[in-house]
């Protein structure tokens, strides 16, 4: 062993000589040479960086939102998984039970969401939106039945059993209570995006991040480097030179296509909601649709894992009208947000933190 840390010695002394010409040599040559005296070069693993498809440009980027801003209609049978994030600063969650479901949407922004229980099939939940106001009925527990009814531009503080209401049946809602059907219609329904408006600016970035290897056969606790574009529209502030963010898509430049990956939405330059989108598929007419989308609303603390069942969707099919109407038949207690000042946000602000 002696002998072989002496001819690598030997070996790297003889190599660096020749950068001892020049005063940068003189210290490469000693950092050499030190670098030998303590040991062995040892490989170690890292993550492995993921090849990249070809360099698109702004106008390619944007072609690929608006692919999906051209729909106009979907009606499809899903699975929802919903979690409860407001314990994940101690590192946990709430998940609940997966669910099936019925989704129905029409621009400009109306949706129809039936949530039932697997297996029974007894419906959880069913809410509507037409773009302006929104209806939630909660079915089940039978306990915590309600009629919610709000705006959608509403500012709603979150409804749970720490809020400061005095109503303990506003409190008993449950995680449903929070749970606007707008917040789907944003990923589903996508925006164009502007490139037009002189009050707006767009920046174009590259950004690579490590990530769990979810390839099949890949080692477990693997890590692989993926890159992504990440196009982000700004608003510019009136006679400065401030600007807020409004929105930032991603796109997956390691998957065929440069498909778009992710939506970042926001609300007064606060991040609001985070949309993935993944495992794109083709479905009835050759488009592209993705097969699942997770969504997390960020501020309400809370998600929602949206699986399609490709063979039971339709994209800009018939839908009738009264598809999206939705009735207190049963006369549950009935909850309006915009009366009730104690769920109101003072400032269209966030809510307070919990007390430790």
């Amino acid at each position: 062993m002696r002998n072989a840390l002496c001819y690598r010695a030997r070996f790297v002394t003889r190599s660096v000589i020749p950068l001892m010409s020049n005063r940068h040599g003189v210290l490469i040559a000693l950092l050499f040479l030190t670098l030998v005296s303590v040991g062995c070069v040892r490989t170690v693993k890292v993550a492995r960086t993921l090849p990249v498809e070809g360099p698109l440009d702004v106008t390619a980027l944007v072609a690929r939102v608006n692919s999906m801003a051209s729909v106009e209609r979907v009606q499809a049978s899903i699975s929802l998984q919903f979690r409860d994030l407001r314990d994940a600063e101690i590192g946990r969650n709430k998940e609940y039970p997966a669910a099936s479901g019925t989704l129905v949407l029409s621009r400009p922004g109306h949706i129809r969401l039936r949530i039932k229980a697997p297996f029974i099939g007894k419906t959880i939940a069913d809410m509507v939106s037409d773009g302006t106001t929104f209806r939630v009925k909660v079915y089940y527990p039978e306990d915590k039945q309600k009629f919610i009814v709000g705006s959608n531009e509403g500012r709603y503080k979150r409804v749970d059993a720490s809020m400061q209401s005095k109503d303990a049946q506003l409190q008993s809602a449950g995680a449903l209570a929070n749970i606007r059907p707008q917040h789907l219609t944003e990923a589903f329904l996508v925006e164009r995006f502007p490139l037009d408006n002189p009050n707006q600016l767009y920046v174009l970035d590259e950004v690579k991040q490590t990530e769990r290897d979810t390839k099949s056969g890949s080692k477990a606790g693997a890590d692989v480097i993926r890159s992504y574009y990440v196009l982000t529209l700004l608003e510019q502030t009136a006679g400065s030179h401030e600007a807020t963010v409004l929105r930032r898509v991603w796109f997956d430049r390691c998957t065929s296509g440069t498909p778009l990956a992710r939506q970042e939405l926001y609300e007064d330059g606060r991040l609001s909601t985070s949309i993935r989108y993944q495992a794109y598929g083709a479905v009835a007419g050759g488009r592209l649709w993705p097969e699942r989308v997770s969504i997390e609303r960020v501020q309400d603390l809370y998600s929602v894992d949206v699986i399609f069942e490709p063979k039971a969707l339709t994209i800009d099919g018939d839908v009738p009208a009264e598809a999206f109407e939705l009735d207190n038949e049963e006369h549950f207690p009935e909850i309006d947000l915009d009366k009730r000042a104690d769920v109101i946000r003072a400032n269209g602000g966030a809510d307070a933190p919990k007390p430790q």
